[in-house]
């Protein structure tokens, strides 16, 4: 917090320091490390991050610098301390409450994801208070695990690039689909690909609410060419796929 300055840019520019920290994310060009659990608490590390890895205690020496508006430390040397530490426990914030003091922080947000991944692997999430990107920049699997419209909860240290706040995800665990507690939540089944006029089959057994039963199904075409079904209505439906190729979309709503 020292170097941080409490200060939109630290009062250390140029200065050498030392400080010392838990790593809390490692990316190819460098590392995040916090040395508790509070605002102003964490600060990003340019250097080399081989043989380093999350739960490190490692002191660093180096010069501060601000980087496109984001503080660091340039590393001259980084010695390991301890490994397997625990990490510093997330500051749960809103999606708009993102400022200066929760740079390089370990922070948990939940919301909506009202966007797709771009090229860049970035997308947005959104609680109602505003907008907050989520990047790959420690994990870079994460676009994958985003669908458009479903709610999240998102940990990860807080970066700042290109004019941005910015929560980098550093595991899968990191990112996991919320579920409000009562509503009951359709399960429609993996992707199927079937030969021509195949006997298809969709399974929605399981659906699961969290505090009740489902007692309802109601399956629906959403793309493709129609199908004959006898039942929407059912958990396990089945149809004979066309004989032609192309690519058929069904939606399940459960009723608890």
């Amino acid at each position: 917090s020292e170097i941080q300055g409490q200060l939109e840019a630290s009062p250390y520019i140029g200065q050498m320091v030392s400080a010392t920290g838990i790593i809390t994310g490692v990316s190819y060009s460098g590392f995040f490390m916090q040395d508790d659990s509070s605002e102003w608490s964490g600060i990003w590390v340019y250097g080399s991050s081989d043989n380093l890895s999350t739960g490190d205690q490692v002191e660093v020496t180096g010069t501060v610098a601000e980087y496109n508006d984001l503080t660091e430390i340039d590393a001259m040397t980084i010695t390991v301390l301890s490994g397997g530490n625990q990490l510093p426990s997330p500051i749960t914030i809103s999606t708009g409450a993102v400022g200066e003091s929760l740079e390089g922080v370990l922070v948990t947000v939940i919301g909506v994801a009202i966007n797709t991944p771009n090229e860049y692997g970035e997308w947005n999430i959104d609680d109602g208070s505003g907008a907050l990107a989520v990047d790959d920049k420690l994990y870079p699997e994460a676009d994958e695990m985003v669908d458009q419209g479903s709610s999240y909860l998102v940990t990860g240290p807080i970066d700042y690039t290109y004019g941005a706040f910015k929560v980098q995800p550093m595991s899968d665990t990191d990112i996991t689909l919320y579920v409000e507690e009562g509503v009951p939540v359709a399960m429609a089944g993996e992707d199927q690909t079937v030969d021509f006029e195949g006997s298809v089959t969709l399974d929605g057994t399981d659906s699961y609410d969290t505090d009740g039963t489902i007692i309802g199904y109601s399956w629906t075409q959403e793309s493709g060419p129609a199908v004959e079904i006898d039942n929407y209505e059912e958990a396990i439906i089945t149809f004979v796929a066309p004989n032609e190729f192309c690519e058929l979309q069904f939606s399940l709503e459960v009723f608890d």
